[in-house]
């Protein structure tokens, strides 16, 4: 065989009968091993696709067992919003008429009703009815656990607790329900403004409101897309909602006190001395220099519509600030 396939013909013999035994000859090893590599390559691409299967079905396991994996997305992150802020609004809601019925016959209710009114129309300028005070007065318990519930979610990615990325999207998601508060009030407020024309305060409320919503509308979502684990973004999304919540209970809580008394009138001025000092440090002492960072990180990065946006909205949340401190005073 070996001798047909190095010489070309031999005496005797046909030309073409002896290259068609070669051919044959010298192909029949090839032949002989076809079956094994095609048998070889099925073997591997099954395992291939047995891999991609596998991979996929992990995935899929993982995103079930862990909603928030699809963040920092913005599609995931819109589609979070639009659900916080559907369940913000039924516990507002919800919560405020569970809270409103509860303490109805509390002996502070005139009290709260009478000092409630006389604060809201010497600040805002609002005129509403005893049974609104009464409701919007209880509203603020839900509003305050949603600021002080979003903030403690943030904790453990600023701590390093567990596992870092998991944290890191806990805090994108705690942060979110900010952004889902501030856009369901703005549009309710746009709403009984522009629409039905009675929202309390009228015009000045509004842009009270909007002065306070736009910042977390505005910086939020890309914060959350590119600086997710920025410490600066992380510390102040947890200054200004951790300390809002507080200062909401503690108001509440002041509310019910009986200054008549010395027992809840000193309380009342331990309260009020410590919501001073948290929102001093909060809203000025340790906003203004992790403005700066975060503004500083956005302009060395060359994210020139970021920087330009959170210049704007945190400037204004800065006019926010400097209007809501005096009356803490």
């Amino acid at each position: 065989r070996r001798a047909s396939c190095a010489e070309p013909r031999r005496q005797g013999v046909h030309p073409v009968s002896a290259r068609s035994r070669r051919t044959k000859l010298c192909e029949a090893p090839a032949t002989h091993h076809q079956p094994r590599r095609r048998l070889e390559l099925q073997a591997s691409s099954a395992a291939t696709a047995s891999s991609d299967r596998h991979t996929f079905a992990s995935h899929r396991q993982l995103t079930a067992m862990d909603p928030l994996a699809c963040l920092p997305g913005l599609g995931c992150q819109l589609a979070l919003t639009t659900a916080l802020a559907i369940t913000i609004s039924v516990s507002i809601t919800v919560g405020g008429s569970v809270i409103a019925r509860a303490l109805h016959g509390h002996v502070a209710r005139p009290r709260v009703i009478k000092r409630m009114k006389q604060d809201l129309c010497k600040e805002l300028g609002w005129s509403m009815s005893d049974s609104e005070v009464w409701k919007f007065f209880c509203e603020l318990f839900v509003i305050g656990a949603q600021h002080l519930l979003g903030g403690l979610l943030v904790i453990p990615a600023l701590l390093g607790v567990g596992d870092s990325e998991f944290a890191h999207r806990l805090a994108m998601l705690g942060i979110l329900t900010e952004v889902a508060y501030d856009a369901y009030d703005t549009a309710r407020s746009l709403y009984m403004y522009y629409i039905t024309h009675n929202l309390p305060g009228g015009k000045k409320v509004l842009y009270f409101l909007l002065l306070h919503h736009q910042m977390s509308i505005a910086l939020v979502l890309p914060c959350n897309l590119y600086y997710s684990e920025n410490r600066a973004f992380l510390w102040m999304a947890m200054n200004l909602m951790g300390a809002g919540g507080f200062t909401v209970f503690v108001s509440q809580l002041s509310q019910l006190l009986d200054l008549n008394t010395q027992r809840d009138l000193a309380v009342m001025r331990t309260l009020v001395v410590l919501q001073f000092a948290i929102m001093s440090y909060t809203r000025v002492l340790a906003y203004v220099p992790l403005s700066f960072l975060l503004l500083r990180t956005a302009y060395s990065d060359g994210a020139h519509l970021i920087f330009t946006v959170g210049v704007v909205a945190l400037g204004l949340m800065g006019c926010f600030n400097a209007l809501l401190l005096p009356s803490m005073y």
